[in-house]
């Protein structure tokens, strides 16, 4: 549903709905009706064009990305093998290191 709000075009111009209209497909018939559209309707279906609706959207986006707190989680394995109870210090350095972990948090902070 909201996929749909968000990506119907709403820009048609008025020649745009008029040639619709005057369609002889039964299916732009059905969508658009035979009689042409009126110049107020055009304006108003016209008005929220389809980059106006992306900046709005982008805006939004942003907000919601100023507003959020970054939270990262990274899986480290304690050994090659897979053993239970087994830590392998230099592996789980290795692995930090490779995967520029602690670079990552120190920008973080």
């Amino acid at each position: 549903d909201g996929f749909v709000v968000s990506n119907r075009n709403r820009g048609l111009t008025q020649e745009m709905l008029t040639v619709l209209s005057q369609s002889t497909m039964p299916l732009m018939n059905s969508l658009f009706g035979t009689a042409p559209v009126e110049e107020a309707e055009a304006q108003a279906i016209g008005a929220r064009t389809l980059t106006k609706t992306a900046m709005e959207t982008l805006g939004e986006v942003c907000n919601t990305l100023d507003e959020t707190r970054v939270h990262f989680i990274r899986a480290l394995k304690p050994n090659v093998g897979g053993v239970p109870d087994l830590l392998e210090p230099a592996w789980v350095i290795r692995q930090l290191r490779y995967s520029n972990l602690v670079s990552t948090v120190s920008m973080m902070n």
